[in-house]
């Protein structure tokens, strides 16, 4: 751009990690995992959330029910998704996926927030850089919501009683 007479450059935004080349890895899918692991502090408090919920549930211990499925009456998109993580963590693969055929999913967002959590600040620069370019390309944030979106709506259509009778446990 000419500003009389001289060339000034384009303004681009400062990377939200220092050191990392976020703002770089163009793409046509905007990351929705990636603003977590910048700040060590949430993707910590959301993976240590996820962890002792399954930690509870593994213990028969009371955990926090679905807020949803109490006031309504009607399982979440979400609902048996830890009882589905603790029989994946028990190598019950069946039971898992009658609970919830994307239990694994949620199992693996939660070791991604909890390594990008914990890893020290030189290796979390590079994993974040990795997850966003990732993120990017393949959208696979997008590709789960609607996946679980679809996968809720025929469990509700398809045998609504026994989704709720499953859930009801």
């Amino acid at each position: 751009m000419l500003n009389g007479g001289f060339e000034t450059p384009e303004k681009t935004p400062p990377p939200l990690l220092v050191g990392c080349d976020c703002t770089q890895n163009a793409g046509p899918f905007t990351p929705l995992l990636r603003p977590m692991l910048h700040a060590r502090f949430p993707s910590l408090a959301l993976g240590a959330l996820g962890v002792t919920q399954i930690g509870l549930t593994m213990r028969h211990l009371p955990a926090w029910p679905c807020p949803f499925f109490h006031m309504t009456g009607i399982p979440c998109p979400g609902c048996g998704a830890t009882r589905a993580c603790v029989a994946l963590l028990r190598g019950q693969w069946a039971d898992s996926l009658r609970m919830h055929a994307l239990g694994s999913v949620f199992l693996v967002v939660i070791v991604l927030l909890l390594v990008g959590g914990l890893l020290p600040e030189r290796y979390r620069r590079g994993f974040v850089a990795f997850v966003e370019r990732f993120e990017r390309r393949t959208a696979p944030g997008y590709l789960f919501f609607v996946l679980l979106l679809l996968y809720w709506a025929i469990r509700l259509a398809t045998d609504p009683a026994g989704f709720i009778r499953l859930m009801k446990g």
